[in-house]
This record gives structure tokens, sequence and C-alpha cells, in this order.
């Protein structure tokens, strides 16, 4: 555990966004096929949110080692989403946010 919260620590916080309508479509796609992990992952990535793409990945690991997604991690999930949110709506003009948001 300690580890884990190391590299997330050492992670930077955010670097430069930067707009991407490839990202777009792949977060479309990843949240069509119930990949919610997948769609925040790409994101966070676009967004240079990098504590939060180290999150994420921990979580896709905790996820595919148990075979489901605990409910409190769901819960967690939602609140970095939330979190990223408010990243992107300071990051990206109002039309990348929107066309952004609207995909996922």
């Amino acid at each position: 555990m300690k580890k884990m919260l190391d590299i997330i620590e050492a992670a930077g916080d955010v670097e430069e966004a930067r707009f991407d309508r490839k990202v777009v479509e792949k977060v479309v796609s990843l949240t069509g096929r119930n990949d919610h992990n997948g769609a925040i992952l790409e994101i966070a990535k676009m967004i240079g949110a990098k504590k939060i793409e180290k999150i994420i990945e921990y979580l896709q690991g905790i996820q595919k080692i148990l075979g489901y997604m605990p409910f409190d991690l769901v819960k967690y999930r939602g609140d970095l989403s939330s979190e990223l949110e408010k990243l992107a709506k300071k990051k990206l003009s109002k039309e990348e946010y929107k066309e952004l948001y609207s995909a996922f």
C-alpha cells in the first residue's frame, strides 16, 4: 500500500491539456462497452491529470484481479470523475468541454 501511495504522490498534479477529438471518439466507444474506468483514464490523459490517471490505473488493476468493481470503488471513481470534470471545465474551452462531456 505504501508503494502505491508513493507512486501516486510522485506523479505530477496536472500537465497541459490538449483537446483531441480522437479521444472523444474513444470515450464514446469505451462508455458504450461499459468501460467507465477506461473512459475516465482517457480523459485524465487528455487533460493531463496525472494523479487521477495513476489512481484509475490502480482501480483497473483491482477490478481485473477481483473480476468486478466493488461498490465503494465505484463511488470513489465517481468522486474522481467529478474532480476530473471540474478540471476539464477549467482547462478546456466551453466548446471542447461540452463536446467531451456529451460523449461521456
